[in-house]
C-alpha cells in the first residue's frame, strides 16, 4: 500500500493492519520453509509496509 493511504486510516486502523501484515508474514514463512510459497518478494513488501504503518502512528501520535 502508499504511504498516502495509512495517512488516512485511524490510528486503531493502523495497528490492526500492522497485526494483520505480521500474521502474514509468519505464516507465509512457515509456508516457505516448507515449500509451498513461491513469492519471496512478500516478505520485503509487507516489511516496509509495517515500516510506514509505523511512522504513520507516530506522526498521529505527534499531532495530538
Amino acid at each position: 500500500m502508499s504511504f498516502e493511504k495509512f495517512e488516512k486510516m485511524s490510528i486503531a486502523d493502523l495497528k490492526k493492519e500492522e497485526l494483520k501484515l505480521r500474521k502474514d508474514i509468519f505464516e507465509n514463512r512457515m509456508k516457505a520453509h516448507s515449500g509451498e510459497f513461491a513469492d519471496v518478494s512478500f516478505f520485503g513488501k509487507a516489511r516496509k509496509d509495517i515500516a510506514r504503518i509505523k511512522t504513520a502512528i507516530s506522526q498521529k501520535e505527534l499531532e495530538v
